[in-house]
């Protein structure tokens, strides 16, 4: 039987003129409506008609829907990014926390040089005085 005739013989099934058939393997292969069938090469019309209109009340199952490949090593997608990216910004946060404590340290050091420098000052002033004081009793005073 042709698939012309199994389309008019079987025109209560919806979709029916979409039905096409193909070889594959030694067998005939039927698909209606996206849903497949098949049978030996040597079917009988009837066998052919009943896998027809079984696969037709079947709903379609798609078989070859794109999963996710299973891996044997347990790595996840992405975690290594994601562990450089961590490590990196560890790295960094230490970096920053690192230059604070310096510049902290570098506060101090100019804070120490500015007491020095005020000591000094005061000392420095205070000698000045101390000559001074010094040289109103022996700048040429009489004896």
């Amino acid at each position: 039987m042709s698939v012309a005739d199994l389309k008019a013989r079987m025109r209560d099934i919806p979709g029916i003129d979409s039905l096409t058939m193909r070889l594959e393997g030694g067998k005939q292969v039927f698909t209606v409506n996206g849903a497949s069938s098949s049978v030996g090469a040597f079917a009988s019309d009837s066998e052919i008609e009943d896998a027809i209109r079984s696969a037709a009340r079947l709903p379609t199952v798609n078989i070859t829907e794109e999963t996710k490949p299973m891996s044997i090593t347990g790595f996840q997608p992405g975690a290594i990014k994601a562990a450089i990216q961590a490590a990196q910004q560890a790295a960094k946060d230490r970096q920053e926390q690192s230059m604070a404590t310096l510049a902290a340290a570098g506060a101090k050091a100019v804070a120490v040089a500015d007491a020095i420098d005020a000591v000094s000052a005061k000392m420095a002033r205070e000698a000045d005085d101390a000559l001074q004081e010094l040289a109103q009793f022996t700048n040429g005073a009489p004896d």
